[in-house]
C-alpha cells in the first residue's frame, strides 16, 4: 500500500551525514580499456570518478575478472594522478548468464545463493585489489520480477517468508563484501523504496527487505542510494525545466521519506546513509547526443542535487553523450578478446556543440568543493584529447548488455 509522503521543500539532508560537498560521478557505457588508456582526458572534467557497468556481472568467473584486471587497475592508478579516484564497478542483479540465459537464483534457492555469495566475495576482492572505491549494485528489475513477491519464481511462498529470506540474502551479501573489502563503498542504483512506497509498484515489493538486510550490520561507510526519478521524462521534465531546484528538493524529500518509512534501522540511514541524486542532461537517444534540457536547468539541478546528497551525485550518460572515441580507437579497443564497444556508430558521432557548457558546469561544481584540477599531461606522441563533456524509466536505460563470456 502506498504511504502518503511529505512534499515540503525542506532539505532532504538530515543527520550527521558526510559534510564534504558531493563528488560527481559519471555512469556510462565505456570500453574499459579505452577509459583506462585515456583517463588523462578527464583531468579537468569535474568528474571525480566513474561507474563502469556490464564488464563484471554477478556470475563472472575468476577468469572473467582477471581479463579486466589490467584495465581497471590502470584506471585506478592513472585516475589517481588526476583526482579521478572514486571509481565503481556496477553489477546488474537482473542480468542473465550469457551461456544459458539463467538469472539470479530464486531467493529460496539455498545452494544457488551459496555459490552467488562466494562469487560476490570474489568480486569484492577484485574491486579491492584493482583499486576501485566500491561496487554499485544495480537493483532495477529490467523485467526480471526480482522483487515481485507474487511472481512464479518465488514458488508461491508467503510474503513474510520471502521478506525474511531476502533480508538474509542482503545481510550475507554485505558480509561477504566487507570480509573481502573492508571499507568498501556500496551504492544502490535506484530508489526501490520510492517505487514501492510512493508508487505501489509491485516490481519493487521485496526491495525494502533487501535494503534492510544490507543495512542490518550498519556497514561503514554508509549505504548510498543513487536516484533515478530525479531525471524525469515527459510531463515531469517540463516541471523540472520550470524550476529545477524545487523539483529536485521535492523529489529528494519524497525519496528520503520513502526510505525512512521502510528502514528497519532508521537511525543508521539518518546518520550514515545518503542519497546520490542522479541527472541526465545529455543524450536524447544513443545516436542523438544533444541536450535534454538547457545548461541553466542543469546548473540549477546540480546545485540542488549537491544540497540533497551526501558523498556523491551522479550523471547518467545515455550511451556516450559525454565523450567521443575516434574511429581508430573504436577499432583498436574493440579488437582484444573480452572487449566490447557499445554502439560503435554513436561512439564516433560528434558531440553536441553545447556539451562544453554542461562540462563547464560540472567543473565549476568540482572547484566549489575544493577539488584541485591536475594539469592534463599527455604522454609523448599522443594527439590532443578528444572533447569531454559527459538512468529512471526502465525503458530509458540500457538493458543488460553482454560484454564478456560466462564460464561454462
Amino acid at each position: 500500500m502506498a504511504v502518503a509522503l511529505s512534499l515540503s521543500g525542506a532539505s532532504a539532508q538530515t543527520g550527521a551525514r558526510p559534510a564534504a560537498p558531493a563528488t560527481t560521478l559519471l555512469y556510462g557505457t565505456f570500453n574499459d580499456a579505452w577509459l583506462a588508456a585515456t583517463v588523462d582526458r578527464w583531468a579537468d572534467s569535474g568528474f571525480g570518478g566513474f561507474i563502469v557497468p556490464s564488464y563484471v556481472q554477478w556470475f563472472s568467473s575468476a577468469a572473467d575478472l582477471e581479463a579486466h584486471r589490467p584495465h581497471l587497475t590502470d584506471l585506478a592508478r592513472g585516475g589517481a594522478r588526476y583526482g579521478v579516484t572514486e571509481n565503481f564497478i556496477a553489477i546488474q542483479l537482473a542480468a542473465t548468464r550469457y551461456d544459458d540465459g539463467r538469472g539470479l537464483p530464486a531467493w529460496q534457492d539455498e545452494l544457488g545463493w551459496q555459490a552467488v555469495l562466494v562469487n560476490f566475495e570474489r568480486i569484492a576482492e577484485f574491486a579491492r585489489t584493482t583499486g576501485m572505491r566500491g561496487i554499485a549494485l544495480d537493483t532495477e528489475h529490467y523485467g526480471s520480477h526480482l522483487w515481485d513477491a507474487r511472481h512464479a519464481r518465488n514458488d508461491r511462498l508467503p510474503k513474510h517468508v520471502l521478506e525474511r529470506i531476502v533480508h538474509e540474502r542482503g545481510k550475507r551479501l554485505m558480509q561477504a563484501f566487507r570480509h573481502a573489502f573492508p571499507g568498501l563503498q556500496v551504492i544502490l542504483l535506484q530508489e526501490g523504496a520510492f517505487w514501492w512506497v510512493a508508487q505501489a509498484d509491485a516490481e519493487y515489493e521485496l526491495w525494502p527487505a533487501f535494503f534492510n538486510g544490507l543495512a542490518s550490520d550498519r556497514p561503514q561507510p554508509g549505504i548510498v542510494v543513487a536516484t533515478e526519478s530525479t531525471y524525469p521524462e515527459r510531463d515531469l521534465l517540463r516541471l523540472m525545466n520550470r524550476d529545477p531546484g524545487a523539483f529536485i528538493r521535492q523529489r529528494a524529500s519524497q525519496i528520503e521519506a520513502a526510505i525512512a518509512s521502510i528502514a528497519e534501522f532508521p537511525e543508521y540511514w539518518k546518520s550514515d546513509g545518503s542519497l546520490a541524486v542522479g541527472m541526465w542532461p545529455l543524450g536524447v537517444t544513443y545516436a542523438d547526443k544533444s541536450a535534454r534540457y538547457r545548461p541553466e536547468v542543469f546548473s540549477g539541478q546540480l546545485d540542488a542535487a549537491r544540497s540533497a546528497s551526501g558523498r556523491y551525485v551522479w550523471v547518467y550518460s545515455h550511451g556516450n553523450a559525454w565523450w567521443r572515441m575516434t574511429p581508430p580507437e573504436v577499432v583498436s579497443f574493440s579488437e582484444a578478446p573480452w572487449h566490447y564497444t557499445f554502439d560503435k556508430p554513436s561512439q564516433i558521432a560528434p558531440m553536441d556543440p553545447a556539451a562544453k557548457d554542461y562540462s563547464a558546469i560540472v567543473r565549476r561544481a568540482a572547484r566549489a568543493r575544493g577539488a584541485t584540477p591536475t594539469p592534463n599531461r599527455r604522454r609523448p606522441g599522443r594527439g590532443p584529447p578528444a572533447a569531454v563533456s559527459r538512468r529512471r524509466s526502465p525503458a530509458s536505460r540500457e538493458a543488460p548488455t553482454p560484454m564478456m563470456r560466462c564460464a561454462a
